[in-house]
């Protein structure tokens, strides 16, 4: 996903790639064509949350992603 926004580097992730990476997920059908269900949506960005924070602990990114938010339920888009 980051090589589709021409994100090349670790450092250069921002807030908004999580956020579009949130709205791709969205927009991609689940199992049976159905929408992804929030509590995918959720782990996935628990999960992006949880790489980013260990990147920073291990000096390999500049920015402290601890505080990203993850909503307990994600609004869908309709």
């Amino acid at each position: 996903f980051l090589r589709t926004q021409n994100v090349v580097e670790l450092g250069a992730i921002a807030e908004e790639h999580v956020a579009r990476y949130l709205l791709k997920l969205r927009s991609l059908p689940g199992r049976r064509g159905r929408p992804i269900s929030d509590s995918f949506l959720q782990q996935a960005l628990l999960n992006v949350r949880s790489f980013l924070v260990w990147a920073r602990k291990n000096e390999l990114l500049l920015r402290d992603f601890s505080q990203l938010p993850i909503p307990k339920r994600v609004d869908r888009i309709r």
